[in-house]
């Protein structure tokens, strides 16, 4: 399986068999998209959630722990800018609770509102 990152909370997931997956492909309205929806194609498309309504935004909540005790999970996309989400610091926390073999900061950059530095989320992931 392949994951690629667009922005906000777009997804590109190509499984081993070819098909391709595309999770909220919102791409024409906002600040930082490496391409445009007319520039995609895909096998199936996945809706999320209304992104003008911010329902199923992420939070940081205990029950991770549990999530991360209980299961291996390989691939967690987290949030990092706190505005109806957790922000960096939160989505460190969550990287401890959880301990996901690979971590992808979402949710950023698309918007002034919700301007952050993934490099600075990195770096405190890979301190702890």
């Amino acid at each position: 399986m392949k994951l690629k990152y667009f922005s906000h909370y777009s997804f590109q997931i190509t499984t081993d068999s070819g098909k391709i997956l595309h999770i909220d492909p919102f791409l024409d309205d906002n600040l930082t998209p490496p391409v445009s929806s007319d520039d995609i194609s895909a096998d199936y498309i996945i809706l999320t959630h209304g992104h003008g309504d911010h329902i199923g935004d992420t939070g940081l909540f205990y029950d991770m722990k549990l999530t991360g005790k209980i299961n291996t999970i390989d691939y967690m996309l987290l949030p990092i800018r706190d505005n109806f989400t957790m922000g960096i610091d939160d989505a460190v926390k969550a990287v401890e609770l959880t301990r996901p073999k690979t971590v992808t900061p979402i949710h950023y950059n698309t918007f002034s509102v919700i301007e952050a530095d993934p490099a600075e989320f990195a770096n405190k992931v890979a301190a702890k």
